[in-house]
């Protein structure tokens, strides 16, 4: 996990770099005098090499410390702490809604495959994961705040406020989930220990909630967690559609700046925060299958 941590920031570390721009133009103006830009890159310690600053960073984030804001001069972590609470709420909110839409679905499309709701999960799975998070959310603005006007347009005040972002971000990871979800409970159903279980005469919801969905957990809590990780990072352009000042629109808005430490320290978090994810997920086999905690 450390070795992912670092491999992801040291590739963000140089692509912000080598990229067109600079920040001391950004910071300077337009029409500023070449003497003014280079004495503001030399205040920012951009003219060194990126060998040195990249030492330099190591060295400081080593201490705890993420670096100052280049375009706003104030200490990166407060700026992250600021706008995280509205990414979380956001990502978690999807995630949840995530689950309620694929657990069920994917259930039902399982115990009656070719039926009316396998055919409705095959047709919402291939337009879920055809269109763009961005353009559901655009549609939906149009339709629920522009023509309707039942929800808030832009913003992150109240809880209506994540509605509609939230909804935007859950179609596409819950028609992916909902397809894992069906293909593992099929597979459970087809084993032969269903079998004595129904020779006992368990059947229905009982059948499907205490002996398959359990048996069937491994991939969903997989593909769950990876799509949890992908919530942070996906974050990013739907929170500059719907103007919430999140965590994602801070990083977009840095990249556009040339910010370099706001853009490290916001890869870096998403990084450690995917990687605690899929750690937590390792964690989850262990309650989810017992043969796992018996093979160790």
């Amino acid at each position: 996990m450390v070795l992912t941590v670092l491999l992801v920031v040291t590739i963000s570390f140089v692509v912000v770099r080598v990229i067109p721009g600079d920040p001391a133009a950004v910071i300077a103006g337009i029409d500023a005098a070449p003497e003014r830009v280079e004495r503001i890159r030399t205040r920012l310690g951009t003219d060194r090499p990126i060998a040195v600053q990249y030492m330099e960073w190591l060295g400081g984030l080593s201490r705890g410390e993420l670096g100052t804001s280049l375009t706003r001069n104030r200490p990166v972590s407060a700026m992250i702490a600021e706008r995280l609470p509205i990414t979380a709420t956001l990502a978690g909110s999807a995630f949840v809604l995530t689950l309620l839409i694929a657990l069920p679905a994917g259930l039902l499309a399982a115990i009656r495959p070719h039926g009316l709701a396998d055919r409705a999960l095959g047709a919402f799975s291939h337009a879920g994961l055809a269109i763009p998070d961005f353009w559901v959310g655009i549609i939906l603005l149009l339709i629920f705040s522009v023509t309707l006007r039942v929800l808030p347009l832009f913003g992150a005040t109240t809880a209506l406020h994540y509605i509609l972002p939230a909804v935007a971000l859950a179609v596409s990871r819950a028609a992916l989930l909902a397809r894992v979800v069906r293909a593992s409970v099929r597979a459970e159903l087809k084993k032969r220990y269903i079998e004595g279980i129904r020779a006992r005469g368990v059947y229905g919801a009982r059948l499907l909630w205490c002996h398959v969905l359990p048996n069937a957990m491994l991939p969903v809590i997989t593909v769950a967690a990876v799509q949890l990780g992908y919530l942070l990072g996906g974050s990013i352009v739907i929170e500059q559609v719907f103007s919430m000042p999140g965590l994602g629109r801070l990083i977009l808005t840095a990249v556009f700046q040339r910010d370099f430490p706001v853009v490290q320290a916001g890869v870096m978090f998403i990084a450690v925060c995917f990687s605690l994810i899929n750690f937590a997920a390792d964690i989850l086999y262990t309650i989810a299958d017992p043969r796992i905690r018996s093979a160790r």
